[in-house]
């Protein structure tokens, strides 16, 4: 009798979708794939900071990127086989202009060299994301509930040029005023882990013309854990190696990644997204290794490195 129990429920639940179809009509919609083009328009700031120790003191060397504006474009897919269940990938891409640095030295905090210039580049980023969805379950619940887990790629990729001395005291010899030839590059690469929920509101529990859906979505996104490597090429230093001229590493950091939105869907098929998003990614206790044009190897604490990226966003998405 135990053994026909599973099969005899199982038998119900089809007739009452079958014979009732007003209990399956009851059961919220879902669409099996969406695709989505983003527009994130962003102002962002980042730095690294490295120090040793000497006889002179604590030398600490500080470079500060500033106004690394980019408008991000992202191809976003979402595949969801079940109601309760989806996986997502993203791509996107945009370039830096207009941007600028300050290379700061000081030792025991007393600065003794600054140096200017302008910046442009790039932003590359990708990852992918499983999700579980809790609500909605039914058609009329106005919560909106899904928790995610995955993994994102994120690189700033800066050229450095048209540099110039605003300080120079001992044991700088450097002459105030521009220095010609700067060409140097720095690539900021971090990999990181994240987990949240995405959070919102239904404000239509019924469906009506041209207006499907409206809702207040929210982002909350932990980063728990990222890997991070820095690689420069100094191209005015002839005493260092050019490929790379020092890398930097971490892997103890965190950050966190979350947005506020508006969707609208004028139908079953298409969405239109609104929002702001601000992304904070940061590591600390690294190693900085400096590679000399004549093998040597040298080597410095990486203190710190962090990223502020935000903006608004935009986005259009179909669904299948």
């Amino acid at each position: 009798m135990s053994k026909k129990l599973p099969f005899c429920l199982l038998t119900v639940f089809l007739n009452l979708i079958i014979i009732h179809p007003s209990f399956a009509q009851t059961l919220i919609d879902f669409s099996t794939f969406s695709l989505s083009v983003e527009q994130w328009q962003t102002k962002a700031d980042t730095s690294w900071q490295i120090s040793f120790n000497s006889s002179e003191g604590k030398t600490e060397s500080e470079l500060i990127y500033n106004d690394t504006a980019a408008d991000i474009i992202s191809l976003k897919a979402r595949y969801r086989p079940i109601p309760q269940f989806s996986v997502g990938a993203n791509a996107g891409f945009g370039g830096i202009d207009n941007a600028h640095y300050t290379d700061i030295d000081r030792t025991d905090g007393a600065d003794w060299s600054e140096s200017q210039g302008d910046v442009d580049g790039k932003v590359v980023q990708y990852g992918a994301d499983v999700y579980v969805h809790m609500f909605p379950v039914h058609r009329g619940d106005q919560l909106l509930l899904d928790f995610f887990a995955g993994y994102q790629h994120y690189e700033d990729q800066l050229r450095m040029f048209n540099g110039r001395q605003t300080r120079s005291e001992p044991p700088s010899a450097n002459a105030l005023g521009p220095f010609a030839g700067l060409n140097s590059n720095y690539d900021f690469e971090w990999n990181y882990l994240r987990l949240g929920a995405e959070i919102g509101y239904e404000f239509i529990a019924r469906p009506k013309i041209a207006l499907n859906s409206l809702a207040l979505r929210s982002m909350i996104g932990l980063i728990p854990y990222v890997a991070y490597e820095g690689t420069g090429v100094w191209n005015l230093r002839s005493d260092f190696a050019q490929n790379p001229s020092f890398r930097h590493y971490s892997n103890t950091g965190v950050g966190f990644d979350v947005s506020l939105a508006l969707s609208y869907s004028p139908c079953k098929g298409a969405e239109f997204i609104g929002g702001y998003r601000y992304l904070h990614l940061q590591v600390f206790d690294g190693t900085d290794t400096t590679y000399g044009s004549d093998g040597s190897i040298g080597r410095a604490k990486l203190d710190e490195v962090t990223l502020d990226r935000s903006g608004p966003f935009f986005a259009l998405a179909v669904k299948f």
